[in-house]
């Protein structure tokens, strides 16, 4: 039958029991027209695209994570089955997320709410080929940030390093969730007698080097707490046991706070193994060391570690903002001489900060005074906006020198004025020596202030 038979049968024809007018046989005729030539216009059009969805998956990386409050983390996705191969992020379904169950920006970087909401909170990655497919992560989060694990060893100590002592020597190999891992390195000397506890030595920067001899009065300050009866354990990042690891505990990449978790697991690693029969457990550290304290009590639950810190030069980043960025005034030297800035400067931010990052963003903000990773440098504070600054069971003791005229004094300051509890008043929380630099112990009577301070207040 030709085709125009087909159109002259359908025109009166009836279907099933009613007659379709001719607009409605016209209506089916054009369809079946364009169904017999493959397609309205010709057989010469190209195949029909595969329905969007169809083959296209999203995984997203990790697939879970644990972390505190407040803290961030990126996120990374991949996509198959489609040439766009971008993503869209989103978070208990809500694009970029809220104040509620945490924000993630266009490349994935999450940054956790302030508290842990009432119900679970999950990063999705959708894709834009066909904005539908997704991949999900499950996110867990902790009033403090978690712990890492740690496996120490004995080790020899290393030769020629001006140490005197003898002493038993550790290698700790520590994983922290969301950054490499990395050996933490102790140099433990015991006093006669029993110990009243023991208390940690650290050094500024990246912390590669011991406590004795990197400062002129190091040797000082380990032999006066022996003497008054601590275990010393000076501890390093790598360099005096090593010869590498020459980032030290800045090693990225998660950023300065997640980092620092290295130095918080190691300080329970010490307690549990170094100094287990319930002495006082202790520590000082001067300028990045003392950052290193500062983020074990604010973020990572130090005061159930520490009985009595004491802070020397710093800390130098207490707001992170204010150190990489450089757009804010100068403040009172707490030490009574000068004004101070509260910018890290770039030296610093190249050797100290960025490190810890994927990218420069630290120095690059110190010279342009960009504030577009503001979101990221508040959440990588000690003071961050959920950080603990209640220490009910720890002495937090400060020493500044007059001759510092970097911004660790001022930055220290603020942690020491934001604390809100802990067991000396804020008026003698701190103490100024008015001949010492910035690398305090460096300095007979600094040493012996140090000395002092921890066998008043660590037990």
């Amino acid at each position: 039958m030709s085709f125009a038979s087909i159109v002259a049968n359908l025109h009166h024809r009836k279907i099933g029991g009613r007659i379709y007018s001719s607009i409605a046989v016209r209506s089916g005729l054009t369809f079946l027209a364009c169904a017999l030539l493959a397609a309205c216009g010709g057989s010469n059009s190209s195949p029909a695209a595969t329905p969007p969805g169809g083959n296209i998956s999203v995984k997203v990386m990790p697939s879970a994570f644990t972390m505190g409050v407040g803290s961030n983390y990126q996120f990374a996705a991949t996509v198959t089955g489609a040439s766009n191969t971008a993503v869209s992020w989103e978070v208990n379904g809500v694009a970029g997320g809220n104040s509620n169950v945490g924000t993630i920006d266009p490349t994935g970087f999450y940054i956790a709410p302030g508290s842990i909401p009432s119900g679970s909170v999950t990063v999705a990655a959708v894709a834009q080929a066909d904005g539908t497919t997704q991949g999900s992560a499950a996110v867990t989060l902790l009033p403090a940030d978690p712990l890492g694990t740690a496996n120490g060893q004995p080790i020899n100590c290393p030769t020629g390093t001006g140490i005197s002592l003898a002493g038993t020597c550790y290698a700790v190999a520590l994983s922290c969730p969301g950054t490499t891992d990395l050996n933490g390195y102790l140099w433990v000397n015991t006093p006669s007698g029993t110990p009243l506890g023991a208390v940690m030595l650290m050094t500024g920067g990246n912390g590669s080097g011991l406590y004795w001899p990197e400062f002129t009065y190091g040797s000082n300050v380990v032999n006066g707490l022996l003497q008054a009866g601590y275990i010393t354990v000076q501890t390093a990042f790598g360099e005096d046991f090593t010869g590498s690891q020459p980032k030290g505990w800045v090693t990225g990449p998660g950023g300065l706070r997640r980092v620092a978790c290295r130095y918080a697991t190691l300080a329970k690693w010490v307690k549990d193994n170094i100094n287990p029969s319930g002495g006082a457990m202790c520590a000082t550290g001067n300028s990045g060391g003392s950052a290193l304290i500062g983020y074990a009590l604010a973020h990572y639950n130090g005061g159930s570690i520490f009985k009595m810190v004491e802070a020397t030069s710093g800390p130098p980043i207490s707001r992170l903002d204010y150190s990489c960025e450089c757009n804010q005034p100068e403040v009172p030297d707490p030490c009574g001489t000068t004004t101070l800035s509260q910018c890290a400067g770039l030296t610093n931010a190249q050797n100290y900060i960025d490190p810890a990052y994927t990218s420069p963003i630290c120095s690059q903000a110190v010279q342009s005074h960009t504030t577009a990773n503001s979101a990221q440098f508040l959440s990588d504070s000690i003071l961050s906006p959920e950080a603990t600054l209640a220490y009910p069971n720890t002495v937090v003791h400060f020493v500044w020198g007059g001759q510092d005229l970097s911004s660790a004094p001022a930055m220290g300051q603020a942690w020491q004025q934001a604390i809100t509890e802990q067991l000396i008043s804020p008026s003698s929380a701190f103490a100024c020596v008015a001949d010492a630099p910035h690398t305090l112990p460096d300095v007979q009577d600094a040493a012996q202030q140090i000395v002092n301070d921890i066998v008043q207040y660590c037990h």
